[in-house]
């Protein structure tokens, strides 16, 4: 059985939302895949414990990567 919260209830996953996309920080397009995937992974079960988006530098996709 995983592991649950201090009152015995049982924890399903816990994951981090990582959405790549320079266009994502600076307002041109809106992220409704995040939004649409958190809605989803909710009704399974799944918390999402962090959401975050970086730009398309390669830099800095493997600081998101390694930080999640």
């Amino acid at each position: 059985m995983p592991a649950g919260d201090p009152t015995g209830t049982p924890r399903g996953h816990d994951i981090e939302v990582l959405t790549i996309g320079t266009e994502l920080l600076l307002g041109f397009t809106i992220d409704t895949n995040a939004a649409y995937l958190g809605q989803l992974l909710s009704d399974a079960g799944i918390r999402i414990v962090r959401r975050s988006t970086i730009g398309d530098e390669h830099k800095e996709i493997q600081s998101g990567v390694a930080s999640a």
